[in-house]
């Protein structure tokens, strides 16, 4: 049976359920976002100034979810920058009843909260193909290590089209781009390139690949 992501997190969900958590609260000074490498995700001025303003309105609605850091008595945030940005938001504005931000406090599983982390973010906010384009990347490494441990059957492509919620022709178009671009580049394309454009830059790629390995056997 192949891998399948809604199965993975459902089964994590009912071991939720069964424990019968409850959120504790943490002051929002306390929470550190996750790494550059797992939170690769462009956040506006504006969202967080509308977030704040949301909170204030209707209350929080859904809880950040965090890890314990070890040897700390802070937490790394797996899922709800957006929420920890406007509660600090509220707190520069004077509003020191933000200071406790109630939390869901996970395991330190941590190929799970990173995986829980892109696929929190590619289904609730519009990514730029270089944004994806990352996803792509760290998704197939968290799979490399999880397959040290568990067995994972089906292509791999296919699983992280399936965990992105993408296709597999633009997860192999995004792939092959980043493999063959350099950096500087890749992120431009996020400022400037249309979906149309990156696909011209896809076809220049492999049309440079072909006529070097044409070279390379001459």
């Amino acid at each position: 049976m192949a891998f399948n992501i809604n199965d993975f997190l459902n089964a994590e969900s009912k071991k939720c359920v069964k424990s019968d958590w409850k959120p504790v609260k943490v002051s929002v000074r306390k929470l550190r976002p996750a790494p550059d490498r797992m939170n690769f995700y462009h956040v506006g001025d504006k969202e967080i100034t509308e977030l704040a303003r949301s909170i204030e309105l209707v209350g929080l609605q859904q809880y950040p979810v965090v890890r314990p850091l070890e040897g700390t008595d802070e937490y790394e945030v797996i899922a709800g920058h957006k929420r920890r940005l406007a509660f600090l938001r509220l707190l520069e504005e004077g509003k020191s009843e933000y200071g406790m931000i109630p939390c869901k406090v996970e395991k330190p599983d941590r190929i799970r909260n990173e995986l829980v982390l892109i696929f929190t973010n590619s289904t609730q906010r519009e990514r730029t193909d270089y944004e994806k384009m990352r996803e792509i990347k760290r998704v197939r490494e968290l799979l490399d290590e999880y397959r040290k441990t568990h067995k994972l059957t089906g292509r791999r492509q296919n699983i992280i089209a399936g965990i992105l919620g993408t296709n597999k022709t633009k997860e192999g178009t995004l792939d092959n781009i980043d493999r063959h671009l350099i950096e500087p580049f890749k992120e431009a394309m996020s400022a400037y390139l249309t979906e149309d454009e990156i696909h011209t830059l896809y076809s220049l790629i492999m049309r440079c690949k072909e006529r070097a390995g044409r070279n390379g056997q001459a």
